[in-house]
């Protein structure tokens, strides 16, 4: 306990809510109301928005709105039926609900507070009194019971009706557990060590079947699923402290009368001291999986089902410091799950992206301080998942809008796959690449490549890591090393004058191999999912700078032509656009520098230093960075989804980064001869 202590503030560790434990300040709840993840039977679930698949989901922080003091945990639901969402937090030290009314547009319309029991540490909706209306459940773990709110439908509530359950309750789950077609509730108790059932009437009321279900010891966090195939509810519990058999994941398995048994052979260890977990079928078996957030081993492992109650042995990956809330939902509308995670120590969630059979590392994104839950949903109507989260350090509710970048990883020269740019050199002379890797400062440095060849790094295979890959204009041939796997191909395409130009022209996640013909100013395209074309679009002199820059999740046909500082866009979406932007020194440098998911057109001017960005959502300006025989190497270095404005230096090797949320650095890696990997496309 002594250590965990240590790595904990004073700030924080003043709302422990658990007097046996003294440090769960960061209560996972976000699953709870989240009920794509958790509950499926029932009136009370709320799916993501549908979203046009963009491989990588990205977000901007929008707003912050102040709610009561220390939340816990969040709820999302129409509660006033004007087709718009709304939230509602627990507020743990002010014993309270903040309920806020969404505008549709990513703004708030008006709020108002509830007055709840003692230490709200969760809440959720659901439609208890089957009116068609979203009602409140908020669990007290001061007082030891749950308070029901029933809506009046135009987003007011009455007084609420008090249900005891066990000591400490500390999480929520709603489903129908006994298959009449009505909500429920599951409250794990942190101090009593059991599960209360409460089974709903469909008028409001609920009766607490008796006795509670034990489990393991400090019970923190449940989800539900029907992880035997019997087509009853069962229930996953994440406890805090490891029970007398090393084991801290407890399964029930549902009778269907809301009782449940408590499958003893089928139980788990997680990691170390689990706060949060989440269920559904992570990849695509049609069997229920769930995974779980440790908040002491600063990771995410996931158990994936067999279909007849029993789990495969965990999976881990790493996510930010002190994992606290975590939701289950499809971010980039790919039909998978995606798992995104609030970080309390490191303020920020981490997004892990699934492939269908893994997820990759994570993507991190800024929040305010000691973030506790979340919930996905679509605050401004735009059909993405934009992200709502609780931040008990800050009192406020930190507004993440989606915007689904489809290219980064193309762009980024991301080899780790942990959503920051990696600082990655081919050296022609020996053929080998140079690899920095941001997820750990590990070193890498591989052979494959020779004299003559061009790095043409990309993700060939759509894992979310960016390959090694090379084009030999001698023979016209591209080689590719695709990590997924560490399978090695070779594709004849192209000839001796092309430059490579390979993107994701289908946006299907992987980069399709292209090259331009400055011959004839013809694009020859071979894309992985829609096959081969070819484009006259262009001519000699012409500099090939594809990328997204209409947000539709494919890279657009584009050039450069520096005799006129013209940019020419075949936009995949918007069709055809020529904007004056540069002058002939200029290089080009589009990338994202605004997060909105739309490539921004940018250059790079060696004689003065200076870059000049038209940002998309933000405008035109201009920052000096650089000097006179520096490369542009633009990436997401600090793994904000924006990218920074960042040059290599090859008479000293170094890379100096202005990061857009970690400032500036410069570090020493390569050689004159060097190319980065960044850059690669650019001449």
């Amino acid at each position: 306990m002594k250590y965990l202590f240590e790595k904990h503030s004073t700030e924080q560790r003043f709302l422990l809510i658990f007097a046996l434990l003294l440090l769960t300040a960061f209560v996972s709840v976000g699953f709870r109301a989240f009920a794509a993840s958790a509950a499926t039977n029932c009136g009370t679930e709320q799916s993501s928005p549908v979203v046009a698949s963009c491989v990588v989901p990205s977000y901007v922080t929008a707003a912050n709105f102040p709610v009561g003091q220390s939340p816990l945990s969040i709820t999302t639901a129409d509660f006033n039926a004007d087709g718009k969402i709304d939230w509602a937090t627990a507020n743990f030290s002010s014993n309270n609900v903040s309920i806020f009314f969404g505008s549709g547009a990513g703004g708030v319309l008006s709020s108002a507070t509830l007055s709840a029991g003692t230490n709200p540490s969760a809440i959720a909706s659901g439609d208890f009194n089957s009116d068609g209306k979203a009602d409140l459940a908020v669990v007290n773990a001061g007082s030891d019971n749950v308070s029901v709110f029933l809506n009046n439908g135009a987003g007011g509530f009455g007084t609420p009706a008090n249900y005891f359950v066990g000591a400490n309750p500390s999480a929520i789950v709603v489903s129908d557990f006994n298959n009449d077609g009505k909500a429920d509730l599951a409250v794990a108790n942190a101090d009593t060590n059991n599960v209360s059932t409460l089974l709903g009437n469909g008028a409001g009321g609920f009766t607490n079947v008796m006795p509670a279900a034990l489990v393991g010891f400090s019970p923190l966090a449940l989800a539900a699923g029907d992880f035997n195939g019997d087509g009853f509810r069962d229930l996953v519990v994440a406890n805090f402290a490891f029970d007398f058999n090393g084991f801290n994941v407890t399964i029930l398995l549902g009778q269907g009368n809301g009782r449940f048994i408590r499958s003893v052979a089928n139980e788990q260890f997680s990691g170390t001291n689990p706060t949060a977990v989440v269920t559904g079928d992570f990849n695509g078996d049609g069997k229920i999986d769930f995974a779980v957030a440790n908040i002491s081993s600063w990771d995410v492992s996931v158990f994936y089902g067999n279909g007849a109650g029993g789990f495969a042995l965990p999976v881990f990956y790493d996510v930010g410091i002190s994992p606290s809330g975590m939701i289950a939902a499809d971010l980039n509308g790919d039909g998978r799950l995606d798992i995104a995670v609030t970080n309390g120590d490191s303020n920020n969630v981490s997004i892990l992206r699934n492939l269908g059979a893994s997820f990759n590392s994570d993507f991190n994104y800024g929040t305010g301080r000691n973030p506790s839950a979340l919930i996905a949903a679509d605050a401004n109507s735009d059909g993405k998942p934009d992200l709502l989260i609780t931040n008990s350090g800050s009192n406020n509710v930190s507004l993440l809008l989606g915007v689904c970048s489809a290219e980064k990883t193309r762009r980024l020269s991301d080899f780790d796959g942990d959503g920051r740019t990696d600082l990655t050199v081919f050296r022609p002379s020996n053929g080998t690449w140079y690899q920095l890797n941001s997820s750990n400062g590990g070193f890498l440095g591989r052979q494959f490549g020779a004299l003559g060849d061009k790095p043409v790094p990309g993700d060939y295979d759509g894992d979310g890591r960016t390959d090694l890959a090379v084009f030999r204009p001698s023979n016209g041939t591209w080689y590719i090393l695709n990590s997924v796997n560490n399978s090695f191909r070779a594709v004849r395409f192209g000839i001796s004058e092309d430059i490579p130009a390979s993107a994701d022209f289908d946006g299907d996640g992987s980069t399709d191999i292209a090259v331009f013909r400055p011959s004839n100013g013809t694009w020859y395209l071979l894309r992985s999912s829609a096959g081969f074309t070819g484009v006259q679009f262009g001519t000699n002199g012409d500099v090939p700078i594809a990328d997204d820059y209409d947000g539709d999740g494919k890279s657009d046909i584009a050039v450069f032509r520096p005799s006129n500082g013209v940019w020419y866009l075949l936009q995949s979406a918007n069709g055809f656009a020529g904007i004056q932007f540069g002058i002939s020194e200029d290089k080009p440098a589009a990338s994202d520098y605004d997060a909105d998911g739309k490539a921004d057109i940018a250059v790079f001017r060696p004689s003065n230093g200076v870059w000049y960005l038209l940002r998309s959502t933000e405008g035109f300006t201009g920052v000096q960075f650089g000097a006179n025989g520096d490369k542009p190497v633009a990436g997401d270095y600090d793994g904000d989804g924006r990218a920074d404005v960042a040059v290599f230096r090859p008479s000293n090797g170094v890379w100096y980064l202005l990061r857009s949320s970690a400032g500036f650095t410069g570090i020493q890696w390569g050689l004159n001869e060097d190319i980065p990997a960044p850059s690669a496309f650019v001449p």
